[in-house]
């Protein structure tokens, strides 16, 4: 390549590259967009309609150049915009008037037919066919009950005159005793005359069945205490068919608890309900002198079966030497008195 094409090059290529920065400035800081961006407000600050990637954003508008972006405010119900007031509540605290299903700049002129809530005492509303209770004028007239000689029965403005108690039926405004209904049963008879078998005469009877009278029984849910290992409850049927079919157990086994106030000397106390998992027992002389008489008593006793009647060699042995012992005191005794006796 010659140096005047390297030349040439260079210079085309400096001269697109000053072009394509000016273009830049140029939309940068003049507001004008450019392609591929839907705002430009020549700063990156976002929160202003244009955001800082050039991008409009939601709530805002931005047209003209220089571009100019302004918020877009949906109205709502007030003073301003009373048609917007959908309800009453929301009409008067928008300082309007609500009548004719609509919220109202201006107040309704006259207490008329159409507008009963304009008519502030009874004579206006009355004047306007309206009916005025309960301080309001109303549309339509108040409902009277009326329960004049009922004991039951609507009383015409959608309450009731009363119930009727259990076994009665409402009628006509009177409660009247329900009917017993009655199980009955039909007997057919039938006349034949035996030697033709010619049916002479028939007859249909209908006779009261008394009903099988089916228990209904109904016991104590909580049982007597226990005496003897056994507890107790009442069971009555309140049908009173006078059978004990189907009667529920009213006995049952049980165990006495073992307490600290039974009155037996149990589980591991000293004395009765007292010492051991109980409270300590209270001791006074006669429990003391006790005491001591039996300790002594009771640990020879333990010995003596333990020591002496556990062991047959020791046993013997000992049993030896009292016999010899008794023995020996008896001879003694003997020579004494001869040795005496020859002295005289």
């Amino acid at each position: 390549m010659k140096k005047r094409d390297l030349i040439h090059s260079f210079v085309i290529l400096l001269i697109l590259v000053v072009a394509i920065g000016s273009l830049f400035l140029f939309t940068k800081f003049t507001g004008y967009a450019i392609a591929g961006q839907s705002c430009n407000d020549n700063n990156t600050i976002d929160g202003d309609g244009c955001s800082a990637a050039g991008l409009v954003e939601t709530g805002w508008v931005c047209d003209g150049e220089p571009i100019v972006c302004t918020e877009v405010v949906t109205p709502v119900c007030d003073t301003t915009h009373l048609t917007l007031c959908l309800d009453e509540p929301t009409c008067t605290v928008a300082t309007g008037y609500w009548y004719d299903s609509l919220c109202n700049a201006e107040p309704a002129s006259v207490c008329d037919t159409t507008h009963l809530t304009l008519c502030l005492d009874e004579p206006t509303c009355t004047a306007a066919t309206g009916y005025w209770y309960n301080g309001v004028c109303n549309a339509e007239e108040q409902c009277v009950p009326e329960c004049s000689g009922k004991e039951c029965s609507d009383d015409g403005c959608g309450g009731n005159c009363g119930d009727c108690d259990e076994g009665y039926t409402c009628s006509s405004g009177t409660c009247e005793a329900e009917e017993e209904q009655k199980d009955t049963e039909e007997i057919h008879t039938t006349v034949v005359t035996p030697a033709t078998g010619e049916v002479v005469a028939s007859e249909t009877t209908t006779v009261e069945v008394t009903p099988l009278c089916t228990p209904n029984w109904q016991c104590d849910e909580v049982w007597s205490e226990c005496v003897s290992g056994q507890q107790t409850r009442a069971c009555i049927d309140s049908n009173a068919c006078g059978t004990e079919e189907g009667s529920p157990p009213r006995t049952q086994d049980c165990v006495v608890e073992e307490t600290c106030g039974d009155g037996i000397k149990n589980q591991n106390e000293e004395d009765i309900d007292c010492g051991g998992v109980c409270e300590k027992c209270k001791k006074n002389i006669f429990t003391i002198i006790g005491s001591a008489v039996n300790g002594p008593i009771n640990s020879g006793k333990t010995f003596f079966q333990k020591e002496i009647l556990g062991n047959k060699t020791r046993a013997f042995i000992i049993l030896g030497f009292l016999i010899a012992g008794v023995a020996g005191f008896v001879l003694v005794r003997k020579f004494l008195k001869i040795n005496i006796s020859l002295k005289k």
